[in-house]
């Protein structure tokens, strides 16, 4: 059995975002076989609940270099997760003596890093923000593509129906896990002003005190939510935070009203509201129960606004995240040596898709046999890239792109349908078996199903090796209790 550490920590004035990633990723390696467990300082089980996890505690005054040599005493691993502004290569390198790889959770790019994968989930976020940190080996996982979001968030997105959307009729209300500026007043005083006859849900953490809160016969309390997305996708607005929350709410398409509530969400807030995703409340310190109702007011009296505001959030995040990590942490590696990995797929990837589709012999087997056009080829993949419901992700060969692979909701239904497409010279080396595979970790908490047409005997050959079943002549099925839940 493969061993992971994870290196976080939580407080008060923290707060817990970095936690809670962590531990997405550690339960999604977990359900893959693996054997997890956390290194943390003391104040972190106060603030968010560990129990899933062996615990190495860490102690508060140690340096990067007794720190790794304390924790590397817990035994040796085959993967580091470090996520902590407090470390860089520094910390690293001294735990290399006890750790096989080593994996970075950054989002601010302003230090070096000793690792062999990088993620940093910001919006934005390029290449060239980390060349002078990390080597040029390091296999690094940049953008929204990649946020370590719970399952939840994409089984609401892809399978669930939500309610018709028109005005400002619920809000959501949640700053953070423990609201280190206890902020969540100071917005319902503002809601207050406003005078929007609509329900507010506020959300928050164990941590913070609620009894001074103010009260009205709209506002419904929640503390320490497990199905925090339920809650988001019955909203029409949420004021929030620019931390990892940003993604959550991204995902089931809820605009957000911002408040920036720590230095390191700037980046994230400035560019969620420029591409149109948020508006801005300003900062913690800046933040008035005026701006708040003026807001609202506008908002309210903009349903058009809302709508567009809407779509633009659903494009920024789909929830897969955390599959596309345990692909680029585990790829499948054939028996002949090549490296098979999962991406979402981008714009400049539309031209490979039109021209797979057009090679010999590629949709013989289709519904429509016949290749689209150029102009319908366009049309087709700018509305797939819209589509909340459905997902695109390139089959990568040793990094080149050779494939496709989808997801798409059934209608009226509580699964989603699968396809791959393997162009021509990727064929006959396994490629659409371990494409399927990966497929699999996308969606683990998603029922899969595939129609193949009865001659197509290699594409079944595929699917059952991915351990599809067979329901009659045409139809196959992977139930997701077969994968786990991640």
């Amino acid at each position: 059995m493969r061993r992971a550490r994870f290196r976080f920590d939580a407080s008060r004035s923290l707060g817990s975002g970095h936690a809670y990633r962590c531990l997405t990723l550690a339960r999604a390696l977990a359900e893959a076989g693996w054997s997890v467990d956390v290194a943390v300082g003391r104040d972190t089980a106060a603030i968010v609940p560990l129990d899933d996890f062996p615990v190495v505690q860490v102690s508060g005054n140690a340096t990067a270099e007794m720190e790794a040599a304390a924790i590397g005493q817990a035994g040796e691993v085959d993967l580091l997760v470090v996520d902590h502004y407090d470390r860089d290569a520094r910390f690293e390198s001294a735990c290399r003596t006890w750790a096989k790889r080593v994996f970075v959770i950054d989002d601010l790019a302003d230090r070096p890093h000793d690792c062999d994968l990088l993620l940093d989930q910001s919006l934005g976020r390029s290449a060239a923000d980390y060349a002078a940190f990390v080597h040029p080996s390091c296999h690094s996982l940049l953008g929204p593509d990649y946020a370590l979001l719970r399952p939840q968030f994409a089984a609401a997105r892809f399978l669930r129906t939500g309610p018709s959307r028109g005005g400002l009729r619920r809000i959501v209300v949640s700053l953070g896990g423990t609201d280190p500026h206890r902020l969540t007043t100071r917005v319902l005083h503002g809601i207050l002003c406003a005078g929007v006859d609509c329900d507010v849900d506020v959300i928050t953490g164990l941590a913070v005190p609620v009894n001074d809160l103010p009260k009205s016969p709209g506002f419904h309390l929640h503390q320490n939510v497990n199905d925090m997305a339920s809650l988001l996708s019955d909203a029409d607005l949420a004021i929030g935070a620019g931390g990892i929350s940003s993604w959550e709410r991204t995902c089931l398409g809820l605009p957000t009203a911002l408040v920036v509530t720590a230095d390191n969400q700037r980046l994230v807030a400035d560019r969620l509201v420029s591409i149109g995703a948020a508006v801005s409340l300003g900062d913690w310190a800046t933040l008035t129960e005026e701006r708040i109702a003026t807001t609202l007011d506008v908002l309210h009296g903009s349903p058009e606004r809302l709508a567009a505001m809407r779509q633009t959030a659903a494009q920024v995040c789909d929830g897969l995240g955390v599959g596309r990590v345990l692909c680029a942490i585990d790829p499948i590696v054939l028996d002949s040596g090549i490296e098979i990995e999962l991406r979402k797929v981008r714009d400049e990837d539309c031209d490979n898709i039109f021209a797979w589709q057009n090679e010999p012999g590629a949709r013989i087997y289709s519904r429509n046999p016949e290749p689209p056009s150029a102009d319908d080829h366009r049309t087709w993949f700018a509305a797939k890239r819209r589509d909340p419901q459905g997902g695109l992700d390139i089959v990568l060969v040793d990094g080149i792109p050779a494939g496709l692979v989808r997801l798409d909701r059934v209608k009226n239904g509580n699964h989603l349908e699968v396809s791959v497409l393997v162009s021509r010279g990727f064929r006959k080396l396994g490629v659409g078996t371990a494409a399927l595979l990966l497929l699999g970790r996308l969606a683990p908490w998603a029922d899969l199903v595939a129609e193949i047409h009865p001659d197509n005997l290699s594409s079944r050959k595929a699917f059952e090796r991915a351990g599809y079943l067979r329901t009659d002549d045409r139809h196959f099925y992977l139930p997701r209790r077969s994968r786990g839940t991640a």
